[in-house]
């Protein structure tokens, strides 16, 4: 537990994430999803989206020039990206890409300090160095991710009702 932790702490924790996931879910689903929508039809905007989603993160993780990160962010946001997009495409609004983007960045970058914002509630302790299999480092790393897709994704399966765009049909995925 961060030592340090206050009140205020977790308030500007929640504000600065909020202020965050604003900005991109306005802009890559309120916006450029909508529009391309349009444009493109549903399956070709949520994969294009997604890609830029993806490309966008380059720049707000500053890994440019670095390939191996590039691939590695591009995928994870580019994944999340598809998620957000299918949860606008099932519900017609905003509210479900926002509050599963937020809970994702708030728990990742707040909750646990793995984000831009420094110190959150819990921090790491240093500890000495401990040697596991690959294996199992790839379960601690990401099965939480995979956990995170595949539940909002069955999630929207299950609750998702309607879709919103040209002549106000669901789109065929």
């Amino acid at each position: 537990m961060n030592p340090s932790f206050s009140l205020l702490l977790l308030a500007n924790g929640i504000w600065w994430n909020i202020k965050s996931v604003l900005f991109e879910e306005l802009i890559f689903r309120g916006a450029l999803f909508y529009l391309l929508i349009q444009w493109l039809g549903a399956k070709k905007a949520l994969w294009l989206s997604a890609a830029a989603f993806g490309v966008y993160h380059w720049f707000s993780y500053e890994i440019l020039g670095q390939p191996i990160p590039m691939l590695v962010i591009f995928l994870l946001t580019a994944t999340a990206g598809l998620v957000y997009g299918y949860a606008y495409l099932k519900t017609a609004t905003l509210y479900a890409p926002i509050a599963m983007h937020f809970a994702w960045n708030f728990t990742n970058n707040f909750l646990f300090s793995g984000g831009q914002i420094g110190k959150g509630i819990f921090v790491l302790l240093p500890t000495d160095t401990v040697q596991v299999g690959y294996i199992a480092f790839v379960l601690v790393q990401y099965l939480p991710l995979v956990l995170f897709f595949v539940g909002n994704y069955f999630l929207l399966k299950r609750f998702g009702k309607v879709y919103v765009g040209k002549q106000h049909q669901a789109p065929q995925l």
